[in-house]
């Protein structure tokens, strides 16, 4: 379906309205799974698309063409077929009553249309996004690569932050909207959504990197491994670690400091603006004055020595702490509370046993995805994240 950029709150609503029609999409069809898959692997490969990218999200066109890939990657057949069968999609005796799925998107990540948009069109429903002026090619380029029949149900629109009346056309309709976004703007999206929608917050948070053993033990596959989690999107999503705990900080940070100064040679750091040159440099000062700054060609981590640093400003810099053992991990990650949005977990000895022992430790009232490094910014299709499974609030069906 067409998509409109600068769209006044009269077409909003008669999109909605359209698109709500066009409900159940693809009901009892088994080959749902296989076009939405291929409309993401669609993507991949397209120049004039990476280009595109790149300089309206100022990234690297080499970073853009990556995130493209293994977002790309994390859409798999069998994962979208086992979602529609744990979800009992398709079956006309009990359909999905809901109508119509809006996305409102932040505009820090341009792949993270790709998710709700493919989830909704899964769970049978048509997808309205909002998209922000920086943060829209994606999402364009994905609905119009859509096959039929979900090319007809899904359409994106942008239009000014402060327009009232454009929220209120884009929300009155929802059955449920699955929003991104600052504190405050949530509480905006929330006030304007209908009671009898289902309204599902991505708020702002952070990723944490965890190291069990000796930092002597990490080898240099893992370094580049949680290089590249540092490193993705430069460090803008709240899947980016922005902090390191382990044992022994000093004998562990150069060595990370290395492999994002090679990671870099092959990922140019995005341009920069003059507000982030500001806070990089006000972040550093305080690094440098506070604990022990260690700056790179590509990067820069700060050694915490006993007074805890402020978190970094983005662009592959990172706070190293000591974490002595698992008993102190979990009052560390407790203190991010529900802002904790990710957490990567090594460990060196037993590679496997990384992320149980981490989902052991996690204190209660945080829900993070937690995965290995080098994972922590290629969520598949099917991960929980912000603690939600991925078909919440996509479901609404009658009782008996």
């Amino acid at each position: 379906m067409s998509a409109y950029r600068d769209a006044p709150a009269e077409a909003i609503d008669a999109l909605a309205r359209r698109l709500r029609d066009r409900a159940p999409v693809e009901l009892d069809a088994d080959w749902a799974s296989d076009k939405l898959a291929d409309a993401a692997q669609r993507l991949v490969g397209d120049e004039p698309l990476v280009q595109a990218i790149a300089e309206r999200a100022a990234l690297a066109p080499e970073l853009v063409r990556w995130g493209i890939a293994t977002t790309a990657e994390g859409v798999r057949r069998d994962a979208l077929r086992r979602l529609r069968e744990d979800a009992g999609l398709g079956e006309r005796a009990r359909p999905n009553r809901a109508r119509l799925a809006v996305v409102a998107l932040a505009g820090n990540v341009f792949s993270a249309c790709v998710r709700p948009i493919l989830l909704a069109l899964l769970h049978e429903l048509p997808v309205l996004v909002r998209a922000s002026s920086r943060d829209d090619v994606l999402a364009r380029a994905l609905v119009a690569r859509l096959p039929a029949p979900f090319d007809e149900a899904a359409a994106v629109v942008g239009f000014p932050r402060d327009d009232a009346a454009a929220w209120a056309a884009l929300l009155r309709h929802a059955d449920v909207v699955h929003a991104y976004g600052g504190d405050a703007a949530l509480r905006a999206m929330r006030d304007a959504t209908p009671l009898q929608a289902r309204f599902v917050p991505h708020g702002h948070g952070l990723g944490v990197a965890a190291l069990r053993g000796e930092p002597d033990e990490v080898d240099a596959g893992a370094l580049e491994a949680l290089a590249e989690d540092v490193a993705a999107y430069d460090q803008r999503g709240c899947l980016s670690p922005q902090l390191l705990l382990c044992r022994a900080p000093a004998r562990l940070a150069p060595r990370l400091l290395e492999a994002l100064d090679a990671l870099g040679r092959r990922w140019p750091l995005g341009p920069r603006s003059s507000a982030q040159d500001a806070a990089t440099s006000q972040w550093r000062g305080t690094a440098a004055a506070l604990g022990t700054l260690l700056e790179g060609e590509h990067a820069a981590l700060a050694i915490e020595t006993g007074t805890p640093l402020p978190l970094p400003p983005g662009r592959r810099q990172l706070v190293v702490r000591s974490c002595p053992d698992e008993a102190a991990l979990t009052p560390a990650l407790a203190a991010f509370g529900p802002t904790l949005k990710a957490l990567g977990a090594h460990d060196p000895r037993r590679p496997t046993a990384a992320v149980p022992h981490a989902l052991a430790t996690l204190p209660a009232g945080v829900a993070p995805r937690v995965s290995e490094w080098g994972q922590m910014q290629r969520p598949p299709i099917e991960a929980w994240l912000d603690g939600f499974p991925p078909s919440e609030g996509l479901l609404w069906r009658a009782g008996e």
